[in-house]
């Protein structure tokens, strides 16, 4: 009995001697639509840009994106995205869990914040695989039609 309640002790002590942060995102629960429209729509007014697109190139630090529809933003075919990952000084990585995890091939939906060059989404935003997104996508229709990257001059 004294082994077990040694054992306990000690995984608690190794359990409380780490910090683990983790990614807290805020979300109203049985949201109405008009309480859904308003927070699209602070969304939309935050965000650089709005697309959706397929991630073809990615490596720990940046995601390139070639880009099917607009529906905020400069008409581009392709960007680059910050993953969030960070070089340490001992050149170990860094990353959170807030930082969104791209996977190479798959389709998003994409709100894009920061400055052009350092464009960054995270996982409490309205971004998501693009097959998940389909009322997203019917709410941003009403904000602004999307244009259409692959039909234009």
């Amino acid at each position: 009995m004294k082994k077990f309640i040694l054992l306990g002790a000690v995984f608690i002590l190794l359990l409380s001697s780490n910090t683990v942060f983790s990614c807290v995102c805020f979300f109203v629960s049985n949201p109405t639509p008009e309480s859904i429209r308003i927070e699209r729509q602070k969304d939309f007014n935050r965000a650089r840009l709005i697309f959706s697109g397929e991630v073809i190139k990615l490596d720990e630090f940046k995601a390139e994106f070639k880009i099917d529809k607009i529906w905020k933003g400069d008409s581009v075919n392709y960007v680059t995205m910050l993953t969030g990952t960070k070089v340490n000084e001992d050149g170990t990585y860094t990353s959170s869990s807030c930082d969104y995890s791209f996977e190479l091939g798959r389709k998003y939906l994409i709100y894009a914040y920061g400055k052009l060059d350092e464009l960054k989404t995270h996982s409490c935003s309205r971004s998501s695989f693009l097959k998940d997104a389909i009322e997203e996508i019917e709410g941003l229709e009403k904000i602004t039609p999307h244009k259409d990257v692959n039909k234009l001059p």
